[in-house]
């Protein structure tokens, strides 16, 4: 229950790219981390979606691509500000992904011709979840949280599903971690 009270939120950059970008034509996946000593959260870690070129119609200009840009924020601090201050505080976020993205995979930042922001709030008012909250229970320090995670059964035949349940959140995301509940419950003799 704690974890999940101080659970994450995620600020995040939809980019649309200008047609003919230079950029790999496959549908793939970045992670930045910008200052390895820091917190993987804010702005310091990104992870970055870019769609394929055979993915048409995706992107606001004919023949365009798009990006999806995230990064994880700790709620608790959110809810120490008010609504100007969440503003500010999204807004120094956001910033600091595009000062990433603009670093670490600057063919991408080049090529960005629309830019729509989102934060928590944004979160909260399409998904419905309390406070924008994503991702699933918290897994706070160290990769070796993430690697180990499995599916779990919680009670006899009672399994975790969805974005809880290694990779976490987005539709491919919470698909592979069905697949990987399907086939645990498979081996522990389930229906």
């Amino acid at each position: 229950g704690a974890q999940v009270a101080g659970g994450w939120g995620a600020c995040m950059l939809y980019l649309g790219l200008r047609p003919g970008a230079a950029v790999p034509p496959e549908a793939h996946h970045l992670q930045i981390v910008q200052d390895p000593t820091q917190p993987l959260r804010e702005g310091n870690h990104l992870f970055a979606s870019v769609s394929g070129l055979d993915e048409e119609g995706r992107a606001p200009e004919v023949g365009g691509r798009t990006v999806t840009v995230s990064t994880h924020v700790p709620l608790a601090a959110w809810r120490g500000f008010d609504d100007a201050g969440r503003a500010a505080r999204t807004a120094e976020v956001q910033a600091r992904m595009w000062e990433g993205l603009v670093a670490h995979a600057p063919a991408l930042a080049e090529a960005v011709v629309t830019r729509m922001p989102a934060s928590p709030r944004t979160w909260e008012r399409f998904t419905r979840r309390s406070e924008g909250a994503v991702g699933g229970i918290p897994r706070l320090a160290g990769l070796h949280n993430y690697t180990e995670i499995g599916p779990v059964e919680a009670l006899p035949g009672v399994w975790f599903v969805g974005d809880s349940v290694f990779p976490g959140q987005s539709t491919l995301a919470t698909a592979l971690g069905g697949v990987r509940v399907a086939e645990a419950v498979a081996r522990a003799g389930g229906a």
